[in-house]
């Protein structure tokens, strides 16, 4: 008996829409709900066999005082009727899946009895819902009583159809008042045009309605229609990349009725928007803005004039099908092709562009210019102590003639307004810029500092809007480096001649100063602070001094001092402690990429990371939850922990679309980084992957600041531009909301890794064409199923082939570390990276830190082109440059170095050690085939290494490896050219397939087979699986062989078969891009059906011939039998991977259970499906 529980999908969102506070998501066959404040799931249900889910509409319907909400469900041909008790968190289903014979575009209410249903042929069904009281059992064995739920069923009542019989790729369904039927239908068809009927239409002689309205303007198909009757506006989305508005125009305005307004209205194209890079799936109107998302992964705001108010990407390029919007409008709530859910706080009354700042108290000019009117100024305007920003009483114009020669710098080229917008250039006396800003800093919440090249040092309080001159220096003329201090209550300034100056806000916000001390021989290069009491600088030399300050006292004393190693740059760009053994020790980098750990006894390096981040520099360090974070300009942010006095590298994560990581932050408990990309400033959140704020600053080659303040809400950016400070400030609360479900990946999933099996909790690692290595954990909880804590952007192009690197002898099994794992990954442009997954803890407390202490190391890479230390000479020829690897398989031949091989799509078989002490990867050699080889795997028979290969052609070939293990074996200590590796030599072939063969499986070791043989399975593109008998043969002069015996053939699929896995020696899992999940039994067959199938060698006389299994040909004496069926709701499924779990059963006297086997079973493709599969025997 196999029994088969679905435990989680992750794939397309293909239909939101929220209800008050509650998010409905249709995600393939199954309807989830979750909250839309917290992201937490409330429910969910199976509601089709097979079909996705492609629209919502949800009513509420009163049963006594208590409300259920009654959620019509639609999709591909499928209509059902989902029932949700907000109360209670309750979803069942009310009516049972009712399949039609056309395509459904749209559906929705016409009362608590009726539905209106549009298909694909241009039609309109009118549906009855016919109630059918029972009794319901939830599926946590509550018993629901009958008047609290009924079954129904539907019945069709009428069919419409319109005259223009074509084929509709959307369709709105707008339901009138007034008298029943009085629907119109919004079809959008394939020729880019919009119709406009309704059943109570005039008809022509055939009976079908006469559009009264076509819309044209589209150049493509369209792919949605929306109307909103209050503001009288249709808007549609097509495949040419625009979102077109259309007006109504009533011809009476008192007339409200149905037919009188849809025959008697003028529509006309009122605008047509232009801002997507593909095509536009979807589109809302709502109150004050239209949103547009679409295949580009952009969610596009647009104002009712049809000009974009702002855009972003919204999932990380993986297309977004779905969006709808809160009922207030404040909230818009998208669901993407990467399986994730996400809401967004929409503040059209901010503006999105940085402000420059206005009445610059060292600009020097005769007229102070805001807005075209004037205003004198007195000559000694740079001498005042206070510049105040009063409110202007003249609306006198000017045109002033410029005077070209004396212009140093026209500082009010453009003038903003408060709103941030630009007004029209102005001409101006000339404006002379006496000095300039050189570095900028916040001090407290509301106080920004701007730095001159003077030595001036200005205030800007945010609240009463007014400049200070709070601080001279001449030592600070012409060089200063300015830094606040981690609570922004202090501010330290470094001089040229070695001086250092520390100021604080006093009580009215002015600053004093709190000590000034020469502490540096030569200029200060760096000065960081440590935390609130401690600082560093760095003088000439690279000499590293720590400073504490005493603020009572107005006193700086010196406590240690270090040395820099020498570089280009030498001087320390991050700092910070680092707790080992409750002592801090401090961690520096530098400008050139490198990471330097100090241990107190000692003013030189313990430990160095050497160009860890690149040439252009370290940018920050910070301790946070026990590990060390590193940022550089190389776009990466690395976790760092000290073991045994050194350095480690535990994690690598690259930020997508950012090649400047300037510091880490942490806000409402999330851990953010602070990026540039371009011109843009970006923060970009690690946990969801996603960027929370992107401002347009010109780039990161400037002096900035940034402050964060979580009690009031508030974030504040300063920055330099073109000499002028420009400020940006936003609330962050609304932009971090919560991510209402997790992505697998942006794209194709193309391998899956299974890592580690802790009980019930599975650690896992996939690769895609998003180029990412992503680190899962999953669990049979349903509050937290899935979780993805971390992303890993390090191959340049897709990731088609993951393998952990396992011992095939049993003798070397007992040497696996249980608490990491050897991961090889593999794919595009021949890139070969392999990974070390550990846990920072090992015991009990893995269970409990689930699953937050799993981290990834990358241990080193080879490329084709570029791969090894050899100079150009001895490079390996590539003779396609986009060679790709397929396929990999890895095995430890002894305890310290693996085999590692690899199919190409070349047709090269490609052959690599990897030894784990020296971390040291060396290419080997490669064997040729003539095609394109797709899959790889090993077997041990008789002691003897057998590799099989899977190629296009669709032969399985055989190759003996067991001389390069021995070779290997007996050169383990010689790493030169000593000894060439000696060549696989290839022992049998099967032609098991016409075509392509796209996924093998070998029965285990053990389990009911003898060890000299073995079955293969085999699926194709044939549609075909295959399994056939393979058994090894040693002869008296130790000449080893095989030979191979067809079994059988099975056609259970109606497309090709892309994964293959033996659950157990007698069972096997297929499944196809039919979206089938088949579970088969192999056993025995008598002589008389083996002597029946052996006559019948062609697929259509099996099919006729065969009474017990139309798609099975035995040629063998074992079949397959079919033992369940499953529709996954994972479309292009590219294959699966199996894992044992275990689970505890109790066995009583009244219900004794047989012996059972539990799987886990993890199908991937566009997206991810488990299942939990137990095996009773």
């Amino acid at each position: 008996m196999v029994e088969v529980k679905e435990l989680l999908l992750s794939t397309q969102i293909t239909a939101v829409k929220v209800k008050e506070n509650t998010v409905f998501i249709g995600e393939g066959q199954y309807l989830y709900i979750h909250n839309l404040d917290t992201g937490e799931k409330l429910a969910g249900t199976r509601v089709f066999q097979a079909a996705a889910i492609h629209g919502l509409q949800i009513i509420t319907s009163l049963n006594g005082s208590s409300a259920i909400w009654k959620a019509l469900v639609w999709g591909q041909k499928s209509l059902s009727i989902v029932l949700f008790k907000p109360a209670e968190n309750i979803c069942m289903i009310h009516t049972k899946e009712k399949h039609f014979e056309d395509w459904i575009v749209d559906a929705v209410w016409e009362d608590l009895c009726h539905i209106i249903v549009a298909t694909a042929h241009n039609t309109i069904l009118y549906v009855r819902l016919i109630e059918e009281p029972a009794e319901y059992t939830h599926p946590e064995s509550e018993t629901v009583k009958p008047e609290d739920n009924c079954f129904g069923k539907f019945e069709i009542e009428r069919k419409e159809q319109c005259s223009e019989n074509c084929i509709l790729y959307c369709g709105c369904i707008v339901v009138g008042s007034g008298f029943h039927g009085s629907a119109v239908l919004l079809a959008g068809t394939v020729f880019s045009q919009v119709l406009i009927w309704g059943p109570w239409g005039e008809k022509n002689q055939h009976g079908k309605i006469i559009p009264f309205h076509c819309l044209s303007g589209h150049q493509g198909v369209l792919f949605s229609i929306n109307f909103c009757p209050e503001q009288d506006v249709i808007t549609t989305t097509s495949d040419d990349r625009t979102l077109m508005i259309w007006k109504i125009h009533k011809q009476d305005e008192s007339n409200s009725e149905v037919l009188r307004y849809w025959n008697c209205c003028q529509i006309t194209e009122e605008h047509k928007c232009y801002g997507h890079g593909s095509r536009v799936w979807r589109s809302l109107v709502l109150p004050l803005c239209y949103i547009s998302v679409g295949e580009d992964s952009k969610v596009c705001v647009w104002d009712h004039n049809g000009a974009m108010k702002m855009s972003w990407l919204g999932h990380d390029g993986a297309c977004i099908w779905s969006v709808d919007a809160s009922e207030d409008g404040t909230k818009i709530v998208t669901g993407g092709g990467d399986g994730s859910v996400k809401s967004w706080c929409l503040r059209l009354g901010e503006p999105q562009i940085p402000e420059v700042m206005i009445r610059l108290p060292w600009i020097r000019s005769d007229y102070e210019i805001k807005a075209g009117t004037y205003k004198t100024i007195s000559q000694n305007r740079r001498d005042c102590k206070k510049i105040k920003n009063e409110p202007e009483t003249s609306d006198l114009k000017f045109d002033v003639d410029v005077n070209t020669d004396s212009i140093i710098q026209d500082s009010f080229s453009e003038i903003y307004n408060q709103t941030g917008a630009s007004v029209n250039k102005i001409k101006t006396n000339s404006v002379v810029a006496e000095d300039f800003p050189r570095c900028v800093a916040i001090l407290g919440i509301d106080t920004y500092l701007v730095m001159l090249d003077s030595g001036k040092l200005y205030s800007w309080n945010c609240k009463s809007s007014e400049w200070f001159l709070v601080y001279e220096d001449k030592r600070l003329k012409k060089y200063g480096v300015m830094e606040s201090c981690p609570d922004q209550h202090l501010v330290a300034l470094g001089t040229l001649c070695g001086s250092v100056v520390i100021l604080t806000a006093d009580v009215s916000d002015h600053l004093k100063i709190v000590a000034d001390e020469k502490i540096v021989d030569g200029k200060v290069f760096a000065l960081q602070w440590l935390n609130s009491e401690q600082f560093l600088t760095c003088g000439k030399q690279g000499i590293i001094m720590i400073w504490s300050l005493n603020v009572c006292k107005g006193t700086i004393e010196r406590l240690k001092t270090y040395t820099l190693p020498s570089c280009k740059q030498r001087w320390v760009s991050a700092a910070c402690y680092f707790t080992i053994k409750d002592n801090n020790h401090l961690v520096c980098g530098d400008r050139a990429g490198s990471i330097h750990l100090y241990s107190e006894n000692s003013s030189e390096p313990q430990h160095s990371l050497r160009s860890i981040h690149g040439k252009n520099g370290v940018t920050s360090l910070r301790n946070y939850q026990g590990c060390l974070y590193s940022t550089g300009r190389d776009g990466c942010i690395r976790s760092l922990t000290v073991q045994e006095t050194m350095l480690q590298v535990i994690m690598v994560t690259r930020v997508s679309n950012a090649n400047w990581i300037a510091s880490l932050i942490t806000l409402c408990g999330r851990l953010l980084a602070v990026c540039f990309h371009d011109v843009k400033l970006k923060v970009w959140s690690l946990e969801e992957d996603r960027a929370v704020i992107d401002i347009e600053c010109g780039g990161g080659h400037r002096s900035w600041a940034l402050q964060c303040s979580e009690e009031n809400n508030k974030l504040s950016f300063i920055y330099i531009k073109d000499t002028k400070p420009y400020t940006f400030t936003t609330t962050f609360e609304d932009k971090l909301m919560p991510l209402i479900k997790n992505p697998v990946n942006t794209r194709e999933t193309m391998c899956l890794e299974v890592l580690f099996q802790e009980e019930d909790f599975t650690y896992f690692a996939t690769g895609g064409e998003d180029t990412t290595i992503r680190l899962h954990a999953i669990s049979s909880n349903e509050n937290e199923q899935l979780k993805t804590f971390n992303v890993i952007r390090s191959h340049i192009s897709n990731v088609r082939a993951m393998c952990c690197i396992e011992y095939m002898d049993k003798n070397l099994s007992g040497c696996d570390r249980g608490s990491s794992k050897w991961i090889v990954s593999a794919g595009g442009r021949a890139q070969l990276k392999i990974w070390k997954i550990f846990f920072l803890q090992s015991g009990n407390d893995r269970k409990e830190k689930f699953p937050l202490d799993l981290c990834c190391r990358e241990v080193t890479s080879h490329m084709l082109r570029t791969g090894s230390n050899k100079t150009w000479k001895s490079q390996e020829m590539t003779y396609d440059p986009e060679t790709r690897y397929m396929e990999a398989t890895a095995f430890w031949f002894s305890k310290e170095k693996s085999l590692i091989i690899l199919a190409s799509s070349d047709g090269f078989i490609r052959f690599f050690e990897f030894d784990n002490q020296l971390e040291r990867l060396m290419f080997l050699g490669s064997e040729a085939w003539d095609h394109c080889l797709l899959k790889l795997e090993t077997l041990l028979l008789l002691n003897c290494c057998i590799l099989v290969s899977a190629a296009t052609d669709g032969l399985l070939v055989f190759w003996n490896v067991q001389l390069i293990l021995d070779h290997l074996a007996n050169n383990s200590d010689d790493y030169g050219d000593s000894q060439p590796v000696p060549r696989v030599s290839k022992i049998a072939s099967i032609k098991a397939h016409q075509s392509g063969i796209n996924s093998i499986a070998i029965t285990s070791k053990s389990g009911g087979f003898h060890p000299d043989h073995f079955i293969i399975a085999s699926g194709g593109d044939d549609n075909k699986i295959a399994l056939w008998k393979i058994t090894g043969h040693l002869s008296n002069d130790k000449i080893f062989s095989i030979s191979t015996s067809h079994v059988c053939d099975v056609y259970g699929h109606a497309s090709q078969v892309t994964g293959l896995s033996w659950l157990t020696p007698y069972h096997l899992i297929s499944t196809s891009i039919d979206q089938r999940v088949t579970i088969w039994k192999i056993h025995k067959v008598d002589d008389r059906d083996n002597t029946q199938f052996s006559s019948y060698r062609n697929q259509d006389e099996i099919k006729s011939k065969s009474n017990h299994n139309p798609f099975t040909d035995h040629s063998g004496n074992e079949k397959l039998e079919v033992l369940s069926t499953n529709f996954t709701g994972v479309p292009d499924v590219k294959g699966l991977t199996v894992s044992n779990i275990t689970k505890h059963i109790t066995q009583t006297k009244e219900n004794p259970r047989e012996s059972s086997l539990s799987k886990r079973v993890f199908l991937y493709g566009v997206g991810l499906q488990v299942y939990d599969i137990e095996i009773n025997e």
